[in-house]
């Protein structure tokens, strides 16, 4: 008998330990794993101090001027690329996020190796761009834009951006190319 309501005991208390809040990988409307919508730049060298941080500054006529922020495994792997809101403040909170490692997911399972039909399971569609190279999808529940390559689209959409991509005219077996989140 003890031992029974030791092990019930013991699993309540691992099951409330493991909130939504301490996920490294969850990604809500709120958080991307470690990072908040309040996160600042300055943060980021405490919250990775275990992993590596590469700060990417561009000054070109092309580029208007501006820096990514990736961030790296000790083990290599690419976990995520930051572009702040006001490039080049420390003090600025994450603007985007581009999700890169698939460990990442939504409460809904949605990643970056999650196809078209994931989305439409899970998700609202707000609206669909076309772009030069994709459609990009834009969803309701969570402040995030996904790109799927056109290549997975009829030709007529592949060859232009004039025509307006409809949701049924997508594959469902069409792959996620990008997935980012976009804080304002």
């Amino acid at each position: 008998m003890n031992r029974t309501i030791i092990s019930v005991s013991l699993i309540v208390l691992l099951m409330t330990s493991c909130e939504v809040g301490n996920d490294p990988f969850l990604i809500t409307a709120d958080q991307v794993g470690k990072l908040s919508k309040e996160t600042r730049v300055s943060q980021l060298g405490e919250i990775y101090k275990q992993d590596s941080i590469v700060n990417r500054r561009f000054d070109s006529t092309y580029i208007f001027g501006g820096n990514e922020i990736e961030i790296y495994e000790t083990s290599g792997n690419q976990l995520l690329r930051l572009d702040p809101k006001t490039p080049g403040d420390t003090a600025s909170r994450i603007g985007d996020i581009r999700i890169l490692d698939p460990a990442f997911k939504t409460e809904k399972g949605l990643s970056t190796r999650s196809t078209y039909k994931e989305i439409l399971e899970n998700y609202t569609i707000k609206k669909i761009e076309n772009t030069i190279t994709d459609a990009v999808i834009f969803l309701e529940e969570i402040p995030a834009y996904i790109t799927i390559d056109k290549k997975h689209l009829p030709t007529i959409f592949q060859l232009s951006t004039t025509h307006k991509i409809e949701s049924s005219l997508i594959p469902d077996n069409a792959p996620i190319d990008q997935f980012w989140i976009g804080w304002e």
